[in-house]
């Protein structure tokens, strides 16, 4: 079998129901690799505005189904919480080099290389075939390069807000904070994905002075936006990253199961505090914890020192230049020798 690992191939899905977060870090990583790589995107469910910008980059979007097959001797990326042992088996069985970006380190890991770039997962736990490797923690964030870099000017008091709950937000955790932390002398940013679809709940703030309601913004609209806030209220999804390597210190809410573990790791690492879980969290609490928040300058600068020394370069470049060398490695070994 031919190994040219010159294509690839990025296996990932998203939509209202499972968010935007699985495509946007192989979009991230795709836009890295691609310098070197042919990259092709495999989907069974993508929103049509995510396949046009992916398009614009010259990055194909092909059907799963159509095309998961003829697939032999490539990079295969794989991120979502269905592919489990038989699917990291079936793709490495045609000669692929398979990678798994992993957040709930609940399987065997029958794969080439496993990326965990949340704070919640250590090497150590990792139960992976032999020679698997593992890049696990935050500085391996796959999140466009424009969240990295930015100087900005410290404030003791908070002026800005950013509120953001990811690219669906289908519990419209957006609506429930705004409504428990609003206050007219202070600028809300607010931003929903273009998967959100609750945006009639949000007119009543949406006609205030002080509140910017912003929809479907790309990366780098997104980046500007948070260089201008003093600090964040987010999930624990992949735009937590986002907000942690702005700059921005954030008080991070687990809108979801798997985000638990997450936001709890942020607050013991020093990266964030937590707020709790959304429909756990009683009510009353999360304003309390909020104002503790805005009023403790001293805990939200240390947050950014810590972020700061943990964000120094883009995750998805260190993962290409490590994939660039893995390959480059196996290209050498699988060349005939001469006798």
């Amino acid at each position: 079998m031919a190994l040219s690992y010159s294509k690839v191939y990025l296996r990932a899905d998203g939509g209202v129901e499972i968010g935007l977060g699985h495509l946007y870090r192989c979009y991230n990583l795709g836009m890295a690799l691609r310098k070197r790589f042919e990259c092709v995107f495999l989907c069974e469910s993508m929103p049509e505005e995510f396949a046009k910008m992916v398009r614009a980059t010259g990055i194909e979007v092909r059907s799963a189904e159509a095309d998961g097959g003829g697939i032999c001797g490539q990079i295969v990326v794989l991120d979502g919480y269905g592919f489990r042992e038989d699917e990291m088996r079936r793709w490495s069985e045609r000669g692929n080099y398979v990678v798994h970006i992993d957040d709930l380190n609940e399987l065997y890991f029958d794969c080439d290389m496993v990326i965990s770039h949340g704070p919640q997962n250590r090497p150590q736990d990792y139960r992976a075939r032999p020679g698997c490797r593992l890049l696990v923690g935050p500085e391996y964030a796959m999140i466009a390069p424009q969240f990295y870099s930015r100087s900005r000017t410290f404030s003791e008091t908070v002026d800005s807000v950013f509120v953001g709950f990811g690219g669906s937000d289908a519990g419209n955790v957006t609506a429930y904070v705004l409504d428990r932390i609003y206050s007219p002398s202070i600028h809300f940013s607010v931003v929903v994905g273009m998967a959100y679809e609750h945006g009639d709940t949000l007119a009543l703030y949406a006609a205030k002075p002080n509140v910017e309601i912003l929809s479907n913004v790309g990366q780098a609209r997104l980046a500007e936006v948070l260089s201008r806030c003093d600090c964040a209220i987010v999930g624990g999804g992949t735009q937590s990253l986002e907000v942690c390597a702005s700059g921005v210190p954030a008080l991070c809410l687990a809108v979801a199961d798997n985000q638990v573990r997450v936001c709890e790791k942020y607050e013991e690492k020093g990266m964030a505090k937590c707020a709790g879980v959304y429909g756990v969290v009683a009510d009353g609490e999360l304003e309390d914890r909020w104002r503790r928040f805005v009023g403790d300058s001293g805990q939200r600068r240390a947050i950014i020192e810590t972020n700061r020394r943990i964000f120094e370069r883009p995750g998805s470049d260190r993962i290409a230049d490590i994939l660039r060398s893995v390959v480059d490695e196996r290209r050498g070994l699988d060349e005939p020798r001469e006798r």
